[in-house]
Formats: C-alpha cells, sequence, structure tokens
C-alpha cells in the first residue's frame, strides 16, 4: 500500500526538523515545545517562526539546505549556438553534400556532422592538441 499524500508530508516534515540545525538565542524565538503547531487533517507542521516574519524574508532567504532538493545529473541533451561565417557555412554545407554521397544518403545535417566532430575531439588526444592550437590562434 502506497502511503497518502498527508503521510508522505509528516515523514518530510520530520526529517527536515530532525536535520535542522539549533534556531539563534534570542527571546523573539520559541524553544520547540512551545513553537506554533499549525494541524492539517493527519498531518502536524510546526514552525519556528510566525507566518508573519517568514513574509517579510524573501523567498531566497526562506529557502534552507535542508528545503532544496539535491541537484539531479543533467540527462537530457545540451544544445549549443555556434556562429559561421558565411564562407565557413558554404564549406561545412558542401562537405555534408560529399559525406551524403558516400555514405549513399541524401543528406547528413550540420548537427550530426559537428556531433561526430565532438565526440572526435572528446576521444582524440592529437584532435585535442590541434584544436587547442586553433583556439589560440582565434583568441588572438
Amino acid at each position: 500500500m502506497t502511503p497518502s499524500k498527508a503521510e508522505e508530508i509528516a515523514a518530510k516534515m520530520a526529517r527536515m526538523s530532525s536535520a535542522a540545525t539549533a534556531p539563534p538565542s534570542g527571546s523573539d524565538v520559541l524553544p520547540s515545545d512551545e513553537a506554533p503547531v499549525v494541524e492539517i487533517p493527519d498531518v502536524v507542521i510546526v514552525r519556528d517562526e510566525a507566518p508573519e516574519e517568514q513574509a517579510r524574508r524573501p523567498a531566497s532567504a526562506r529557502r534552507t539546505a535542508t528545503t532544496r532538493a539535491p541537484a539531479k545529473p543533467r540527462t537530457s541533451s545540451v544544445k549549443l549556438s555556434l556562429a559561421l561565417s558565411p564562407a565557413e557555412h558554404r564549406k561545412l554545407l558542401q562537405l555534408g553534400i560529399t559525406f551524403a554521397g558516400k555514405l549513399g544518403t541524401s543528406r547528413v545535417s550540420n548537427q550530426t556532422m559537428l556531433h561526430a566532430l565532438v565526440v572526435l575531439l572528446l576521444e582524440n588526444p592529437s584532435m585535442q592538441s590541434t584544436e587547442l592550437e586553433e583556439v589560440e590562434t582565434l583568441q588572438q
């Protein structure tokens, strides 16, 4: 049986409260046993500060490390843009036509050609040194 949404929220709140650090000392901070309690059916949420105080702080200040979801590794493709001169673009198109003829297809897209080039660059150390020289030339 899957837990209800209320049970999930209660479990999350329990994890968050056990991971939270002690609040700063001061007369306006109530100890956790005297903290205001908001009751929702089957869920109890304990707040360390009044809602008015929470509302006065910007949202970025209200977030803490315990409330942020951990960063997930990227799983989708990353799109890049590339600006070519008209002459470079014509040469790339012509190379694509040449490759398509050799492969026996109607065309090879620029994206496929550039993707293959990136893969070769990442896997071939001699291409990386050649690329480094070209990057140095372009940056001058």
